[in-house]
């Protein structure tokens, strides 16, 4: 009976052998005993079939539109998804007379929020994760509201800003079979399209502009709500999000020497020796 229990011992060791061998983080919690960072993470790469089978089937039901401005996902544990996206658009008028969308002024073009909602969830909608075992037609309703160029500028600004902060958690995350991801996106001059997400926040920034995903859903469900409080929530939010620190590596030390006579009073004053 001794052979079994010295095997178990070498396999243990042998665990924490391997174990040593590869890069892990660590799993202390940074607010109260729960992995919940106070910015987005990336969004995780799709790499099972029946991963790539649920985003196609999100996208084919959800992204009705190109959401050029920003975008919010949601995806329920077992409810159903919806979107949000908040796109433009060029008057037919001046269709004909544009080179390249770019051209096109700002403040020349039309803004809309555009929710689309599926009537159940796509998760179990596929064969492999429902009872009757086989693939189920979802329906999903869309609802369009114009925005002024200011909300739709408020709305990228707080998504482009709290998506540069985007990057991997301190410590280990903890996924549970409950709870919400939500995924946000937007268009970011000298960053391009950006994408970071989060699961189930319970507070901080997170958890703050997960709400202000939601109000702007019901802000476009509401033909009659104003923007401006919208927009005042938008802004003060923006606020709140540090400014992204530059990497060392882009930081110009100031030179060394002699002054340059011919160079600024500034760059003179910071070789001035002391």
């Amino acid at each position: 009976m001794k052979l079994p229990i010295v095997l178990l011992v070498l396999v243990a060791i042998r665990a924490l052998s391997v174990a040593g061998e590869f890069y892990e983080v660590d799993y202390n919690r940074e607010i109260e005993g729960l992995p919940i960072p106070d910015h987005l993470i990336p969004v995780g790469p799709h790499l099972h079939a029946w991963q790539r089978e649920y985003r196609r089937r999100i996208e084919d039901h959800l992204f009705v539109t190109n959401p050029d401005i920003a975008q919010y996902l949601v995806m329920p544990s077992f409810g159903p998804e919806s979107c949000v996206s908040v796109r433009s658009e060029i008057p037919k008028e001046l269709e004909e007379a544009r080179d390249t969308f770019i051209n096109i002024p700002r403040n020349k073009r039309k803004y809309f929020i555009t929710v689309t909602q599926a009537s159940e969830s796509l998760w179990y909608s596929m064969a492999e994760n429902n009872d009757e075992k086989k693939t189920k037609h979802v329906k999903t309703t869309r609802i369009d509201r114009k925005i002024s160029l200011e909300l739709a500028g408020a709305i990228q600004w707080a998504w482009g800003r709290m998506l540069h902060h985007t990057r991997q958690p301190s410590s280990a995350l903890v996924d549970g079979l409950d709870g919400c991801t939500y995924e946000f996106s937007a268009r970011v001059g000298g960053l391009r399209d950006v994408s970071g997400e989060t699961w189930s926040p319970e507070g901080g920034l997170t958890a703050e502009i997960v709400s202000l995903g939601d109000r702007i859903a019901a802000f476009a469900n509401d033909p009659d709500a104003p923007e401006e409080p919208l927009i005042k929530a938008l802004n003060a939010f923006e606020s709140k999000i540090p400014e992204v620190e530059i990497s060392p590596i882009f930081v110009i030390p100031p030179p060394k020497g002699r002054a340059d006579p011919f160079a600024d009073p500034e760059a003179n004053a910071q070789n001035k020796p002391e």
